[in-house]
């Protein structure tokens, strides 16, 4: 019920509006190819499958890189919201979850943009706070955004900053998951 309340509020004014600005971003960036800047390039990097053009542009990849890049964020998405139902753990330690799904949805985008940091560290924090875990994920969200203003504009580093950016905020992703889960202040209900 609260979902779709949120959801007409803050969406339907602006579908009554402007209906085909509202769905612009998804015809504009759906068809996007796998940037240099997304976590999927590096490992294609690594293996060769992959040659920059410019960093925010879609790489030259193998033509089942987006889609297994697409599968695989949404079978992590659809696992995070099976954990909710399996587990069902407290409210608290629920909303953490829920509240990491926005975070790994653009972690695992196959187009990346630095921007997207704010609405990941924004996320994390609120579940770090939910699940007790707001050093940790602090500093591993501060070291994600700082290796962030290393990858654009691009440095001479920019790829070993962008695997420190992807690895410190997936370890936040993950240990708030785990910390939701194992949080004695939440335990599991019977």
């Amino acid at each position: 019920m609260a979902a779709a309340a949120t959801f007409a509020v803050l969406v339907v004014p602006f579908l009554a509006w402007s209906p085909s600005a509202v769905w612009a971003s998804v015809r504009r960036q759906a068809p996007r190819g796998l940037t240099a800047e997304s976590v999927w390039y590096l490992p294609l990097r690594a293996l060769g499958k992959a040659t920059p053009l410019r960093v925010y542009d879609a790489a030259i990849v193998p033509s089942w890189a987006d889609t297994v890049a697409v599968a695989i964020q949404l079978a992590v998405l659809v696992g995070l919201a099976a954990l909710l139902v399996v587990r069902r753990p407290r409210l608290p330690a629920a909303v953490a979850i829920a509240a990491c799904g926005p975070a790994v949805f653009l972690l695992l985008n196959k187009v990346f943009s630095a921007q997207y940091m704010l609405t990941i560290g924004a996320a994390l924090a609120l579940a770090a706070a939910l699940a007790g875990a707001e050093l940790t994920v602090a500093l591993l969200v501060g070291a994600a955004a700082a290796a962030n203003v290393f990858v654009y504009p691009i440095g001479r580093f920019w790829q070993e900053a962008s695997l420190l950016l992807f690895v410190t905020a997936l370890a936040a992703y993950a240990f708030v998951v785990y910390r939701s889960l194992t949080d004695s202040r939440y335990p599991q209900p019977p």
